[in-house]
């Protein structure tokens, strides 16, 4: 799997082995193997690693997120709980990690916690990623906790309201904070290990002085990990805004007229063990295909599994082989990069 999955507990995960998802690994690894030497798709395995999209609708107003700028484009803003448990039921056996998150905030979605509960009772591993406003009520805190999941990640980008506010548009500091203390507060309550609690920071121009303040209050929460993450540009007009001005903290390098990844990728190792399926039902590449231009087919229609050895997808796998990550939706694609910058360090290192 590539080298920027920071976010994994892999200790967690290898408790979710089986002898059929293992297998299922090996398949996957050794088509990869075979499909670069010969330069052609070769596919044996089914997805070890699924991303399904809860909601693509968003609370907050990020600059630099196609979510919160509303250029998202869905049939259906929601997945419907009977597409997530069509999937599960279809994909659970060889799905070994579920990313239940992708463009929006899971924590929208009415049914998010059945959701983990349906995955977690066929021993998946689930991780899920939020803006952090949904913390409030001690019921649904509790109830989230005891739901199964393995591990949250909360976004964080300031250690203060101001600094917070430039990039979290609409979003509020004191929530989130209070709502981080309350999950922590929680689970040693209840005397559980899990779910692993990971602030992620993004870094930014206005943040980068803070980094150190971070480690700090993510030490005082009793945070189990905080994740040190570059900042995705999808408005390169921005980019003098929004990137760090210190090199070491972005993922790009700045051109006169534009910016540009740092080692580009020309390989993506993705299409050989992950699938995702986007609030709609459509499977797509990866999940930087945001607006669905590569659509493989629709879970409504078939399996993720079947969808993700038609012939659309064995093409688009072999238009990689042949022309390299060169497409569109490639440009920010994180394969090679650093994108966890400090990632999974503890906060009371």
């Amino acid at each position: 799997m590539h080298k920027n999955m920071n976010e994994i507990i892999w200790t967690s995960v290898a408790r979710a082995a089986t002898a059929t998802r293992l297998i299922n690994v090996v398949k996957n690894f050794a088509s990869l193997t075979l499909s670069i030497l010969l330069k052609k798709s070769i596919l044996w395995g089914a997805p070890s690693v699924l991303h399904i999209e809860p909601s693509v609708c968003c609370n907050l107003s990020c600059p630099q997120c196609l979510a919160g700028l509303k250029k998202i484009q869905r049939n259906e803003s929601f997945i419907s709980l009977e597409l997530y448990k069509k999937i599960i039921a279809e994909a659970g056996d060889k799905i070994w990690y579920l990313l239940l998150y992708n463009q929006g905030e899971p924590f929208l979605h009415d049914n998010l916690l059945e959701m983990i509960q349906i995955a977690r009772r066929r021993r998946i591993y689930v991780i899920t990623s939020t803006n952090g406003h949904f913390f409030n009520d001690s019921e649904f805190v509790e109830n989230f906790i005891v739901s199964g999941i393995n591990a949250v990640i909360i976004s964080l980008d300031g250690a203060d309201a101001e600094t917070y506010r430039h990039y979290r548009k609409g979003g509020n500091f004191e929530m989130v904070h209070a709502g981080v203390k309350r999950l922590v507060e929680c689970r040693k309550r209840l005397g559980l290990a899990y779910p692993k609690i990971m602030l992620q920071f993004l870094v930014t121009r206005k943040n980068e002085h803070q980094l150190g303040s971070m480690k700090r209050l993510a030490a005082c929460l009793k945070v189990d990990r905080l994740l040190i993450k570059s900042i995705q540009i999808e408005q390169p007009q921005t980019a003098d805004e929004y990137l760090p001005s210190n090199p070491g903290w972005r993922r790009y390098d700045f051109f006169e007229d534009r910016i540009a990844l740092k080692n580009q990728n020309h390989f993506c190792h993705r299409l050989w063990y992950s699938a995702v399926v986007l609030s709609d039902g459509r499977v797509v590449p990866c999940c930087f295909d945001k607006n669905s231009v590569f659509t493989l087919g629709n879970a409504k229609q078939s399996s993720p599994s079947s969808i993700w050895k038609s012939s659309a997808a064995m093409k688009f796998r072999n238009m990689i082989i042949q022309n390299g990550a060169t497409l569109d939706i490639c440009r920010n694609c994180t394969e090679n990069q650093k994108t966890f910058l400090k990632a999974g360090i503890s906060p009371f290192a």
